[in-house]
């Protein structure tokens, strides 16, 4: 489905299935988007400032360089997602799932990272993590991933 720069702002698209949509500049500003279902979805340049992601499943999406300050995923499903740039800075991950993610160049000052699963997640020297946070200590990897940058296709 191609969605791109379309206007949901404020739209109620809780558990939603959205899977492999292209939402590439989509306003998401305020929408409630808890449970819903963008496995491979491209939100590259989405506005999502004040949108409710919790529990979010995400694996696989584009969120290369998309802004997610302050944001709420908590027990979102990052799987496989590229992060790549993006700013995660005050969001709340507790007890997300991000292995095999690619945070390479992410912004994750201040964010809470408590009970997070990271596994094999990728970062490199441009990574900024909490302080005093050890990305090792969760099986984070420095380096780039041997496979490609999932739900990005433009």
């Amino acid at each position: 489905i191609d969605l791109d720069y379309a206007s949901f702002v404020g739209a109620n698209l809780s558990n939603a299935n959205l899977r492999d949509t292209n939402l590439y500049g989509a306003d998401l500003r305020g929408a409630d988007l808890h449970g819903a279902y963008l496995g491979g979805a491209d939100l590259r340049a989405a506005r999502l400032y004040g949108a409710v992601l919790l529990e979010a499943h995400l694996a696989g999406a584009c969120l290369q360089g998309v802004n997610l300050s302050d944001l709420n995923l908590s027990g979102a499903n990052l799987t496989a997602a590229n992060l790549s740039g993006a700013n995660l800075s005050a969001a709340e991950l507790g007890g997300a799932d991000l292995h095999n993610a690619d945070l390479r160049g992410a912004d994750l000052n201040g964010a809470g990272l408590s009970n997070i699963y990271a596994e094999s997640t990728h970062y490199d020297e441009y990574t900024k993590w909490p302080a005093g946070f050890d990305p090792t200590a969760v099986g984070a990897l420095l380096g780039e991933p041997t496979w490609p940058s999932a739900g990005c296709r433009r």
